[in-house]
């Protein structure tokens, strides 16, 4: 990030050709270095999420425990939230964001419901196709999927004693 910026202040102060500095390097170079970046970003992400999660929930080997942390960080998880949405509330209130919007204007552009019950959201974290949810980054499904899969090579480990 550091190089990002001295490349950029050398780039604003030093190249005063717009082809070279706009055209060459902008739109190209660093266009197609950055797209690289962050596809090689999105790449790894599902694969390192599936597998740590495999690897985290079966070198704990022991069920109890998995739900004791699974536990703790679903409240860790949950207290963060809320004290985010606290800071957010805080900050929303004193700065006031929202001041001079009509927001009639946009209920009436907007024609999208949600009309979701608690089972059809169950059911949509559970994937019908396991292959489909990973090649598609569906990051909740991989979560669920990382952890029944570290839950049955726990129990094979279990029932087969030459396993470990």
């Amino acid at each position: 990030m550091i190089l990002g910026v001295i490349v950029g202040l050398f780039l604003n102060l030093y190249v005063n050709n717009h082809f070279i500095k706009d055209v060459i390097l902008m739109d190209n170079v660093f266009y197609l270095g950055g797209n690289i970046f962050i596809r090689l970003m999105k790449m790894i992400t599902v694969p390192l999420v599936f597998c740590s999660l495999v690897v985290g929930i079966t070198s704990i080997s022991d069920i109890r425990k998995i739900f004791m942390t699974g536990g703790r960080s679903i409240l860790l998880y949950l207290a963060t939230s809320l004290i985010g949405i606290f800071i957010a509330l805080i900050i929303s209130s004193v700065f006031k964001p929202s001041a001079g919007i009509n927001l009639t204007t946009i209920s009436q552009t907007s024609n999208g419901t949600l009309n979701q019950t608690m089972t059809d959201l169950v059911l949509n974290i559970i994937p019908e196709n396991p292959l489909n949810a990973l090649a598609n980054s569906e990051m909740l499904s991989v979560i669920i999927l990382g952890a029944i899969m570290g839950f049955i090579l726990i129990k094979l480990s279990q029932k087969t004693p030459n396993a470990q």
